[in-house]
């Protein structure tokens, strides 16, 4: 996934989600992120129903546009992303950054898959930000969509 910047973040990166039986391993690698603070980054999904883009099934996780800015304050608050990406299907843990910057590999084993596959039509979101010199843990900072490869 190509991480989107969210809420005037900066933030860029990719992320690779890769799963072998019930083991996923996330490998995180971004720029712009708040030094010192901690982020919080899920996959997140949608449940059975139609998708998002057309087809039945499980619905497509998509990243938000400013658009879903429904209160009108000029951030995508966490609530209001939800209805594109989805309730939290996974946790990835947490973790911060001195220097803004990160390169990091998470393994996480004994995943319960029948809420996350397929992987492809899921996202990926990082939250936390400073806004008006407070810090917002579960604020929406970058998303990116997961897609196949090979």
């Amino acid at each position: 996934a190509q991480l989107k910047e969210l809420n005037g973040s900066g933030i860029s990166g990719t992320i690779w989600v890769t799963q072998s039986g019930d083991t996923l391993t996330v490998t995180l690698e971004a720029t712009g992120l708040e030094p010192v603070q901690s982020h919080l980054r899920h996959i997140h999904g949608q449940g059975d129903g139609v998708s998002n883009a057309g087809a039945s099934g499980v619905q497509m996780s998509k990243c938000p546009t400013p658009a879903a800015d429904a209160n009108g304050n000029g951030l995508v608050e966490f609530a209001e992303g939800l209805s594109d990406y989805g309730g939290v299907a996974q946790d990835l843990g947490t973790f911060s950054t001195p220097t803004g910057s990160v390169s990091l590999t998470t393994t996480l084993t004994g995943v319960d898959l029948s809420d996350l596959l397929p992987l492809d039509s899921r996202a990926i979101v990082i939250h936390g930000l400073t806004v008006d010199g407070t810090y917002i843990p579960s604020l929406p900072v970058a998303c990116g969509q997961l897609h196949a490869q090979g």
